[in-house]
């Protein structure tokens, strides 16, 4: 039979006054402790998956940097460098791995145990650029044996991981090469298109430390930089192409932040820059920047206060509103949030912005008019743990996603895993002393500063829940003709119910409108049965103002 459009034939157009706030967070987060045994330790690594494998590679073993007592110490003890190459299957609870010095000659072994390398997969490839630690090649000084790491590096992922699994040989599965353009550390290494996009960061020169006149001891070199260019790679053949560079030090001058893929307003993928260090004066970087194909910008009117430093972020569109959010976990903020007067605060208990590790959970939404609002979610990491540092997020393959990676909102069903958080920093020991404030009052004194804190081996499970509306069946007369009654309760803050009814087993979509006859929402678009129906509209989404349905 012929679909009878509903939302034509049978239109009933009823003002309805609004008054609420923009809520930005029309999902729900779930965060659950997945308990394994063999999970490796690690924090600032690089990794894949692959068949529900995970690769990692690289990163430290232990806390915070290890800040040293200068004449005799240094940051990033090589003790602590990973060594080995390791795949886990998180669901299985088993762990392979195999010692890069087995196989691998130094001019590669030491960027692959090096720190805070960025990393883009592509497919069965693993791109790994730059990375910080000591180059045991080098013939200088201690200090001087400390490098930014000017290497391309692409790894086999499916051969790299069957060769640990099987304890043979990695090098069939390892390429590099050598460009003085990749020596980055502490930036992200993203993609649009088919280009690759190396997002800022800085080179690191030397021992990380302090002398005992408080000076650092390192030659530290941000990039100020976007550096775009192609990967030219057959598999065998590996190069860099048509590479250029955005210069801007008053908005790029950062490093340990987060870069995250996002839609914009016409659903194009673009790149956005969350959080960063140091600005001129030692304190976060507030401002988002967008990263286009033609343009870089910074949005200068919202201020971000939370987890301003490396954490793990799950990305959602919301095509419904057109409304593109981020979820970020844990890691270190300019504000901490008091949840007893829910309220957030800047902790100055070390004579300025301490900058401390949270346990903060929040959400940046940036709307279709270019407007942001940052939310605090309720929940916690488990047992209060403040975590979230340089830890990684695994993303479940089978979860709706744009081909860029944002996670679909619209096509959830119900409670849906999304992914695992793995590895990081765990600053849960800290106390009552923020590990950055000790380091800064003890670099004058002997004996590691920043051990209050560790490498973490604990997985945690991220569901996600989209905010659905609740249609209910209220009764089982079954009417003659179709009808749409008025809304209740109107004016509203901030939900109304509507009731309609149907004579047969039809497809029925309500529809909303602003005051222009724009449609801004589709409320329902379900096959429903003959009956009585109610449906709520929870507005508290949208701008306040007067709307009409349909």
């Amino acid at each position: 039979m012929p679909k009878l459009v509903f939302t034509i034939l049978f239109c009933l157009l009823i003002s309805i006054n609004i008054y609420s706030q923009q809520s930005a967070v029309p999902f729900t987060v779930e965060i659950e402790e997945f308990s394994r045994i063999n999970s490796p330790t690690l924090q600032s690594y690089a990794n894949a998956e692959m068949d529900g494998k995970w690769l990692m590679i690289g990163g430290r073993t232990n806390g915070l940097h290890n800040f040293p007592s200068p004449p005799n110490g240094t940051a990033f003890p090589t003790q602590f460098s990973n060594k080995t190459i390791y795949v886990y299957d998180p669901v299985n609870d088993l762990v392979w791995s195999r010692s890069i010095y087995l196989d691998l000659p130094f001019s590669i072994t030491e960027q692959l145990r090096s720190t805070n390398m960025q990393s883009y997969q592509d497919g069965n490839t693993l791109y790994l650029i730059g990375g910080y630690g000591k180059d045991s090649a080098l013939s200088t000084s201690e200090r001087d044996s400390f490098v930014t790491f000017p290497n391309l590096t692409a790894i086999n992922i499916n051969g790299l991981m069957n060769a640990v699994i099987n304890n043979s040989s990695l090098l069939p599965f390892v390429r590099t090469i050598v460009d003085t353009n990749m020596a980055v550390t502490g930036g992200e290494l993203k993609r649009i298109g088919d280009i690759y996009y190396l997002v800022v960061g800085h080179k690191f020169t030397g021992q990380y430390g302090f002398t005992t006149g408080g000076f650092q001891t390192g030659l530290q070199k941000y990039t100020d930089q976007i550096r775009k260019f192609n990967i030219i790679d057959d598999g065998t053949n590996l190069s860099i192409a048509n590479f250029q560079a955005i210069t801007n030090p008053d908005i790029l001058h950062r490093r340990d932040l987060n870069v995250v893929n996002v839609l914009n307003a016409s659903k194009e993928p673009e790149l956005r820059i969350y959080g960063g260090v140091f600005t001129a004066n030692n304190l976060t970087w507030n401002n988002p920047v967008n990263i286009s194909t033609t343009a870089v910008t910074q949005d200068n009117n919202f201020s971000q206060r939370f987890s301003h430093y490396s954490c793990p972020t799950v990305s959602m569109y919301d095509s419904v509103y057109n409304r593109m959010s981020t979820v970020f976990f844990g890691g270190i903020s300019l504000y901490s949030f008091d949840t007893v007067t829910n309220t957030a605060f800047i902790d100055t208990s070390c004579g300025g912005p301490c900058v401390p590790f949270v346990n903060t959970i929040s959400v940046i939404t940036k709307y279709a008019d270019g407007s942001y609002k940052d939310s605090v979610l309720q929940v916690r990491f488990p047992e209060n743990r403040i975590m979230g540092s340089e830890a990684r997020f695994f993303a479940d393959l089978t979860v709706p996603k744009y081909p860029n990676g944002v996670v679909n909102l619209n096509e959830l069903s119900g409670r849906t895993f999304v992914g695992y958080i793995f590895g990081g920093i765990d600053a849960t020991a800290q106390g009552s002393d923020n590990p950055f404030t000790k380091q800064l009052r003890n670099v004058y004194k002997r004996g590691r500063v920043g051990s209050s804190t560790s490498a973490s081996s604990r997985i945690y499970k991220v569901y996600i829940t989209q905010n659905v509306v609740s249609v209910q069946n209220i009764g089982n007369h079954i009417p003659d003709n179709y009808s749409l009654s008025q809304n209740y309760p109107n004016p509203f803050n901030p939900s109304t119910k509507i009731g309609f009814e149907i004579p047969k087993h039809e497809n029925v979509r309500i529809e909303i409108y602003d005051v222009l006859g724009k449609n801004i929402h589709t409320l329902l678009n379900e096959t429903l049965n003959p009956g009585q129906y109610e449906v709520t509209w929870n507005a508290e989404k949208i701008p306040s103002g007067v709307y009409y349905y349909s």
